[in-house]
């Protein structure tokens, strides 16, 4: 819907247990919080899709990067953290993580 409505101006992706991409699996110890990633930085994960239905972290990365060429404002963030959610659409800045576009400015 992103793409295909005009006029959207932010997109969000609520994450169930992560407050964003994460530099490695959130299990891990030493894991970072990735606060602005752009596609061609590439994404390392994996998907068990016997437990997890909903295309895991790379599809949401792929979805939102392909919304990010038409939207300007495109976050993955921690759903269980409503704040976040009105800190990134009212101020444009939360803890998540911001993907940006591919295409020039």
């Amino acid at each position: 819907l992103g793409i295909e409505l005009p006029d959207v101006s932010a997109c969000l992706f609520l994450l169930g247990d992560v407050d964003g991409l994460m530099d490695r699996p959130p299990e891990q110890s030493g894991t970072k919080l990735i606060e602005q990633w752009i596609p061609s930085d590439g994404l390392r994960g994996t998907h068990a899709s016997d437990i997890d239905v909903t295309g895991g972290i790379l599809l949401k990365a792929q979805c939102a990067s392909m919304i990010a060429n038409s939207v300007d404002h495109v976050w993955l963030l921690n759903g269980r953290e409503p704040n976040r959610m009105l800190d990134a659409v009212v101020r444009g800045v939360a803890v998540g993580t911001k993907v940006l576009s591919e295409r020039p400015s």
